[in-house]
């Protein structure tokens, strides 16, 4: 769908000439304050020594290695209480069950150490990594429209549906006011989907973005045809890197895709049910 494509791509580029971009290692949880000052002091000092024609004795000398030495353990400590914080959550949050809070802190903390050089099920190429995922998924895989009970009930439900006057309610109720409300309903901070794209994109950019994804959405209502990108996935591991059974199909759907759905639930709230 052309409006999707090319809203995607403006942000994109405008994202990549915009916002500032670091490797996810660059920055350390640990660091503080403290850490910056006798980093600071640290590197003025040894700057001052060479400048001195680095000698290994005297007042210089001495104080260079002080500060090199004060720093380094400063580092060391702020590790040790950045590690023992995360064990104290790790347990309160298991305590009180609050699981989101729980695997977040456990990821943050044990991620860090897993390998990148994994050999999936022992597999040494990357067309026969790729043959084994397709044989583990396949084999969990369940196509619905196999359901003939489910199905012919669904298509009852529809046949129904498509002689209702109220059919063209989502055009009627989707408007520039709903989607900039459902816009900042949106949680930050979350993960981006295969475009690469968050919530952060849509709710800073220009007002204008509102319209032509209200102009999108209307049009994807009246045409039944969603974009291929919202049923775009990627695998993640829940553990082992290197077992092909922690692997799971995860579709993280794009941010538009998101807010198409929050705007559904706004729109079909008063028709679904609930079994809590």
């Amino acid at each position: 769908m052309f409006i999707q494509y090319s809203v995607v791509y403006a942000l994109q580029n405008a994202a990549s000439m915009s916002v500032p971009r670091i490797p996810v290692n660059s920055l350390h949880h640990f660091w503080n304050d403290e850490l910056d000052d006798l980093k600071s002091k640290s590197i003025f000092w040894h700057n001052l020594w060479k400048t001195n024609g680095c000698p290994r004795s005297g007042t210089v000398h001495l104080i260079k290695c002080q500060t090199a030495l004060r720093y380094k353990h400063a580092i060391q400590l702020a590790i040790e209480l950045f590690d023992s914080q995360f064990d104290e959550d790790i347990i309160e949050n298991f305590s009180s069950k609050d699981f989101p809070e729980f695997w977040k802190c456990w990821k943050q903390k044990c991620r860090r150490y897993q390998t990148k050089n994994a050999k999936i099920s022992g597999y040494d190429n990357d067309k026969d990594t790729a043959d084994g995922f397709a044989k583990h998924f396949q084999a969990v895989y369940f196509d619905s429209a196999l359901a003939d009970e489910a199905k012919k009930d669904f298509d009852t439900k529809y046949n129904a549906m498509s002689f209702d006057k109220n059919a063209n309610l989502f055009m009627d109720l989707v408007n520039v006011e709903l989607v900039d409300k459902c816009l900042h309903n949106m949680k930050l901070g979350k993960t981006g989907g295969l475009d690469e794209l968050t919530a952060e994109h849509l709710v800073y950019t220009h007002p204008y973005l509102v319209v032509l994804l209200c102009d999108l959405y209307r049009f994807m209502a009246d045409t039944g045809f969603v974009p291929d990108a919202f049923g775009r996935g990627l695998i993640d591991s829940s553990g082992c890197l290197n077992d092909l059974n922690n692997y799971r199909a995860i579709t993280i759907s794009p941010v538009i895709s998101k807010l198409f759905e929050l705007i559904l639930l706004k729109v079909c709230n008063c028709y679904l049910a609930s079994d809590e």
